[in-house]
């Protein structure tokens, strides 16, 4: 799965004409590997394949097919957590561009996905994510002593050393 994430990632920085192309083949081929854990009855794979579809229609800017894909992967299994960290981005984009009380919804909804992987689901690679877009979710939210604690604990088990750099130029 990581694997997908950062190819979509790669390929949405652009670089060269056939980018989009490679883009939307990779979704393709996503979308094919999801349908293949549906046929073979495992949801949690396939939810995680319509989560990782969802990221990648983000980068084309393609919204409503971005919220059709994270609608099948929650519906797949409600606590797919590359499902919960794609939608505490996406909330954490909405919430940079709001002011006032649509602003904290956005921030209180992207802490809620970003807290549901934080407290146990997924690999240690999502839960280090989503303890790092959790402490920008409580900074935003005036609650950085929470975030200090999050942030020791995952700088205590990464070895990277841009992981590292990243959670220490934190506002804490």
């Amino acid at each position: 799965m990581d694997r997908y994430r950062r190819r979509l990632r790669d390929l949405s920085k652009g670089g060269d004409r056939n980018s989009a192309k490679d883009l939307d083949s990779t979704i393709d081929e996503i979308r094919r590997l999801s349908m293949d854990a549906m046929a073979a009855r495992l949801p949690a794979n396939a939810a995680e394949y319509s989560a990782l579809c969802a990221l990648g229609h983000r980068y084309r800017g393609r919204l409503e097919a971005m919220t059709a894909a994270l609608q099948e992967a929650f519906n797949l299994d409600p606590t797919c957590p590359q499902a919960h960290l794609i939608a505490g981005e996406v909330a954490q984009m909405t919430a940079d561009r709001l002011t006032g009380e649509t602003h904290l919804e956005a921030c209180y909804q992207a802490e809620h996905h970003h807290r549901k992987v934080w407290d146990g689901a997924g690999t240690d690679a999502q839960r280090n994510m989503a303890g790092y877009r959790l402490c920008i979710d409580l900074i935003k939210l005036g609650r950085e002593d929470e975030a200090k604690v999050i942030r020791e604990e995952i700088l205590s088990r990464v070895s990277s050393e841009k992981a590292r750099q990243n959670l220490l130029s934190l506002p804490l």
